[in-house]
C-alpha cells in the first residue's frame, strides 16, 4: 500500500510549491495557493514558462508550458474575469499559425535550449492534433476569450481528424480527451466524439503490468478521476495500476518519472528530474485520494 503520509511529507520537503497547493486543492478546496504558486511560472506576454513543464526548461513561454498552466486554471474552475486566464488565452490568440490552423507546442528553432528531445517541434504542421485539440477545449471553456467562428472551424477540423483516424498517439488522445471533457462543449457532438476517440484509446491503453515501467498509456495516465466514462471498463486493470503505482513509490516517498533525457542534457537532467518527481508524486497522491472507493 502506498504511504500518502511519507509522500506529502517529501512533497512539503521537496516539492514545488505548485504541486503542494494542488495537493492541498484536492482536499481543502483553496484556490488562491494555487494562484499564487501558478503566478511565479506566468510571463508579460500572458503565456507560462519557467520549466511548469518540466520537460521544458525555457524561461520564456510556449504553448505546452500555457496549457499546463490552464489545465491547473480549468481544475480550480476558474472564470473567464481570472487575468491568468485572460492572458494565457490572449497569449495563444497571439501564437496562433493562422495558416495552418495550429499552435506550435514549442516556440519553433529553439536553439539548444534544454528540453526533452521529444519536444523539439520543426514545423507547425507536427501540431495539428497537440496541441490543438486541448487549445480548442479552453475556447468552449472560455468562449467569452476567443473567436468562435474560429473555434468551430477548428473543432470540425479535428473531428474529421478523429473520424479518418484508425490510432492515436498517446499524447494525441490526452488531448482530445481533454477537448471532449471540457466545459461547454456541444453537446449534440459529445456522444459520437466519445464512442470514436475512447474506442481508440481503449486498444491503445496498455492493461500489462510488465510494460507500465516504461513510459506509455498506462490506465491511469487517462483514467484519472472515477466518473471517467472509461472508469467502468478498465475497472480491474485500474485496481492493477494503483497496485503498481504502490510498488513503485521510493523509499522516501516520492515517485520517479519513468522517463529520462539524461543523455541529451546531462547538465539539466537532474534539476529536471526533481521538479518531474514533484509533478509525479503530486499526481499520484491525488490519484490515490480520488479513487479511494475503488482501491
Amino acid at each position: 500500500m502506498a504511504t500518502l503520509d511519507k509522500a506529502n511529507s517529501w512533497l512539503r520537503h521537496n516539492g514545488r510549491s505548485i504541486d503542494v497547493a494542488l495537493v492541498q486543492f484536492e482536499t481543502t478546496n483553496s484556490v488562491q495557493p494555487v494562484l499564487d504558486a501558478l503566478t511565479a511560472y506566468a510571463n508579460s506576454d500572458g503565456g507560462f514558462g519557467h520549466a511548469l513543464e518540466p520537460d521544458v526548461r525555457r524561461s520564456e513561454s510556449s504553448v505546452l508550458a500555457t496549457t499546463v498552466a490552464l489545465q491547473t486554471l480549468s481544475r480550480c474552475n476558474q472564470p473567464s474575469s481570472n487575468m491568468l486566464v485572460k492572458k494565457a488565452m490572449g497569449y495563444l490568440e497571439m501564437t496562433f499559425d493562422r495558416a495552418q490552423g495550429a499552435w506550435p507546442i514549442v516556440p519553433i528553432n529553439v536553439g539548444d535550449a534544454a528540453q526533452a528531445p521529444w519536444w523539439r517541434v520543426r514545423d507547425v504542421v507536427e501540431c495539428l492534433i497537440n496541441p490543438r485539440a486541448e487549445v480548442v477545449g479552453y475556447m468552449y471553456q472560455w468562449p467569452e476569450l476567443c473567436d468562435l467562428e474560429s473555434r468551430g472551424k477548428l473543432n470540425d477540423q479535428l473531428m474529421s481528424t478523429l473520424a479518418a483516424a484508425n490510432s492515436l498517439e498517446m499524447h494525441d488522445i490526452l488531448v482530445f480527451d481533454r477537448l471532449v471533457r471540457s466545459q461547454n462543449y456541444p453537446v449534440d457532438q459529445f456522444e459520437e466524439t466519445i464512442k470514436r476517440l475512447y474506442a481508440l484509446a481503449a486498444s491503445a491503453i496498455s492493461v500489462n503490468p510488465s510494460e507500465w515501467a516504461a513510459y506509455g498509456l498506462t490506465p491511469l495516465s487517462l483514467i484519472d478521476d472515477p466518473s471517467h466514462l472509461l472508469a467502468p471498463q478498465f475497472r480491474d486493470a485500474l485496481k492493477l495500476n494503483f497496485e503498481f503505482l504502490s510498488d513503485t513509490q521510493n523509499e522516501d516517498g516520492s515517485w520517479s518519472p519513468s522517463w529520462s533525457w539524461h543523455d541529451t542534457y546531462a547538465d539539466e537532467w537532474p534539476e529536471a528530474e526533481e521538479d518531474m518527481k514533484s509533478f509525479v508524486t503530486r499526481e499520484s497522491v491525488n490519484l490515490f485520494r480520488r479513487f479511494e472507493g475503488l482501491r
